[in-house]
């Protein structure tokens, strides 16, 4: 391992992982995962989906002693490593490839749900920016005018994406985190939500956005 850590280094985790036992399920031990449909609906063995969400946490938890390996590709084979996802490095299941690669659908769902959970403010920056981009975007593509802004607004959506998954810029989960946007703002329209956040005294999104 390319780092020493100590007991002391995981104690500002969101979730103390660090403590789970093998055969710990972390949905009961950390109430708040099922909240989210994203972790209670994964398909995994128990020992399975113990190791794959301590490693969501170790790579992409700030906090986590980890982050001192700079290099996405190498923290996460190390934490693989780590949480015992492989033992030898010339012996790694396919699955667990397509874990380190982003190619697992369920697992990148599961660790885009923790980003949110752990780093909402710099989630709704993103969010935020990519609204920004795409009025830019619109306003450049009616012919009336070029938003000489688009660039600057697409480099610093594209530095907050970087930042919110720990430089982790793999094309999987860029295609996948965006999927997942796009399926927020559906949800945010659909009328049984809008009537909802009416009931609790707050604007929809649409009423919020036709304020011109």
């Amino acid at each position: 391992m390319e780092i020493e850590i100590q007991n002391q280094d995981f104690d500002k985790l969101l979730f103390p992982v660090n403590l789970l036992g093998d055969n710990d399920d972390p949905l009961k031990v950390f109430g708040k995962l099922n909240k989210w449909a994203e972790f209670k609906s994964h398909k995994y063995p128990l020992l399975q989906f113990n190791k794959i969400f301590k490693w969501i946490v170790f790579v992409y938890d700030m906090n986590s002693p980890f982050q001192k390996i700079n290099d996405i590709i190498k923290r996460k084979v190390e934490v693989a490593r780590y949480v015992k996802l492989f033992e030898d490095a010339n012996d790694i299941s396919d699955d667990v490839k397509k874990i380190l690669l982003n190619e697992d659908k369920a697992v990148n769902r599961m660790l885009i749900a923790y980003v949110r959970m752990h780093r909402e403010s710099k989630y709704a920056v993103v969010v935020a920016l990519e609204q920004k981009f795409y009025n830019d975007l619109l306003i450049s593509q009616d012919g009336k005018k070029v938003n000489p802004a688009i660039e600057i607004t697409q480099k610093k959506l594209e530095e907050a994406r970087s930042d919110l998954f720990s430089h982790d810029n793999t094309s999987k989960l860029r295609q996948e985190f965006n999927e997942y946007m796009e399926e927020e703002r559906i949800d945010a329209i659909r009328p049984e939500i809008i009537a909802d956040l009416i009931l609790e005294g707050k604007k929809p999104i649409l009423e919020e956005e036709t304020t011109d």
